[in-house]
């Protein structure tokens, strides 16, 4: 549906951002973004995320390709719809192949 190439060393990053309310709700919220991972090495690959919107729930998929047993880092600059701020996310983990 969302033209994501399935294979054993291709791998999904699914980012979303929930606001939470005064009143204890939560609402999904739309963002800006961009990001990269890097390998060991820190060759770099550019994250293209696609934004999804099912009924109430907005979310961001992104794939990229990776070897066993590979650690990446991740660095994504976010900024929610309507914000004057942008934030960084930051991760380093480790993939694995099935």
């Amino acid at each position: 549906t969302y033209g994501i190439v399935r294979g054993d060393q291709r791998a999904i990053v699914n980012l979303a951002l929930r606001e939470h309310l005064e009143d204890g709700s939560q609402v999904a919220r739309a963002m800006k973004l961009q990001g990269i991972t890097r390998d060991l090495i820190q060759k770099e690959q550019v994250l293209e995320f696609q934004e999804v919107r099912e009924g109430p729930a907005i979310y961001y998929l992104a794939d990229f390709k990776f070897i066993n047993e590979e650690w990446r880092s991740f660095k994504v600059d976010f900024r929610p719809e309507g914000a004057d701020r942008t934030y960084t996310f930051e991760l380093k983990h480790q993939l694995y192949t099935d």
